[in-house]
């Protein structure tokens, strides 16, 4: 097949039934940067694109091969055109919109430019009105409701009830107000999430989608831990995900630092490295250090640094149980996605609890007789010692095995995908001309 060139791909796609997506999306190489968001991206738009023949413009930040790049027999094309780094993020993304001038349907995921910090998220609601007053139709989806700064004080190094937390949080209120009038639909990955943002934001103004769970090839668990260098015997209690405070990482090692001599045969993996945006702040990088050295003195604990894309499934594989001891809930967890991918068990702590209450996990609940209280562990020694039993009583665990399964069929990618399509994607120009009404949006 002949090689297009960028002119002939824009003419191809710049149509007004294909829909433009301004997120991430993985690359390969020596060193690639790939952010929950671009494998959220992928992971929703690839089974679309292939069930439903949809098209789909994926703008996404530059990384080490920056040729545009065609997915899904053609269907999807994704140009790497900006660096969030970088002043000129928004005017490049504004030329490329130019560029696309037929499409009407623009999907934005606030995490596109995350790495631009502070900067970007005040520059988010200037950049929206601007495509609004394009007259295109904007579905933003809110990967992070976050309603009070003080839930990642240790995170940012913000005092709680200090003047700078009161302003940030007057601007997050203003910012969701402004929110729905740039915006069509907000799109959110959990209920606790959208009950968060519809003290904001009217309540048919929002969706709820989860994030959908992957179809995996199991990898037994003797495979996996001979993969990982792990003794067969070894009972693995598995993080995953950035260190950092927000995900309460330091709780976790210093807790199970404590414990783990009355557990000698239990394994603390931490499957994840520094976080890309604090890894040069000075308090960050004295947090990460203390961590490293409680674990470099503890063989019971082990910091495995970044996990390449290949290899989650085989860390979730060894896994006896994956734990999610976040300090709040900020916004819906990929990681657990990737343990319900797995069928590994978890317990998350009460200040995730709110993920629990969602429609479909409690009537799982209810469906294998199994209380929330099961899942959930308090920040104490004596929470993580509750997991610690958990993990070591193959009863509970089976219980664990029975939940993680069904919601995980729930939420299978085969099902989430003919719900998204049919919620976001379906009712375009095509249909307008056809006479046929345009899908209402929902809260699933």
């Amino acid at each position: 097949m002949k090689k297009q060139s960028l002119t002939q791909l824009i003419s191809q796609f710049n149509q007004p039934d294909t829909h433009l997506v301004i997120s991430g999306y993985p690359e390969h190489g020596s060193n690639p940067k790939n952010h929950g968001i671009a494998w959220y991206t992928k992971l929703t738009l690839e089974p679309i694109a292939k069930k439903y023949n949809q098209k789909f413009v994926v703008l996404a930040e530059r990384g080490e091969q920056n040729e545009p790049q065609l997915f899904v027999k053609g269907n999807i094309l994704v140009l790497r055109i900006f660096d969030s780094n970088r002043v000129h993020l928004y005017p490049q993304i504004l030329k490329y919109l130019h560029k696309f001038s037929q499409i009407n349907n623009v999907f934005v995921h606030s995490e596109f430019g995350v790495r631009g910090g502070i900067w970007h998220f005040g520059l988010v609601l200037p950049f929206l009105a601007l495509i609004r007053a394009t007259g295109r139709q904007i579905t933003f989806f809110s990967h992070n409701v976050i309603d009070n700064i003080e839930m990642l004080s240790g995170h940012l190094n913000i005092k709680k009830n200090s003047l700078q937390a009161k302003a940030v949080n007057l601007a997050l209120r203003m910012y969701y107000f402004s929110l729905a009038k740039v915006t069509q639909q907000v799109v959110v990955l959990d209920h606790h999430l959208a009950e968060r943002l519809s003290r904001f934001i009217p309540q048919n103004h929002i969706t709820v989608l989860p994030i959908p769970v992957e179809q995996h090839k199991k990898i037994s668990k003797r495979v996996a831990k001979t993969a990982l260098k792990i003794p067969q015997d070894k009972k693995v209690l598995l993080f995953f995900g950035f260190v950092t405070w927000y995900k309460g990482a330091d709780w976790l090692i210093k807790t199970f630092d404590a414990l783990s001599k009355k557990f000698p045969n239990t394994q603390l993996i931490i499957a994840g490295g520094p976080s890309y945006s604090l890894a040069s702040k000075p308090h960050y990088k004295r947090y990460y250090k203390q961590l490293e050295q409680i674990a470099k003195r503890n063989p019971q604990i082990q910091i495995a640094g970044f996990v390449d894309e290949k290899e989650i499934q085989t860390y979730f594989a060894a896994a006896d149980l994956a734990i999610f001891p976040y300090r709040g809930l900020m916004g819906a967890s990929g990681c657990f996605s990737h343990a319900l991918a797995n069928k590994t068990p978890f317990m998350v702590s009460k200040k995730m609890a709110g993920m629990l209450e969602s429609h479909d996990i409690i009537q799982v609940m209810e469906q294998v007789q199994v209380g929330s209280d099961s899942l959930i562990f308090s920040h104490t020694q004596t929470g993580l010692q509750t997991v610690l039993n958990t993990l070591n009583k193959a009863n509970s665990a089976k219980k664990l095995h029975a939940v993680t399964n069904a919601i995980a069929e729930r939420r299978s990618i085969r099902k989430t995908a003919v719900i998204e399509f049919e919620t976001l994607y379906k009712h375009t120009e095509s249909d307008k001309k056809a006479g046929l009404p345009k899908l209402a949006f929902q809260n699933i």
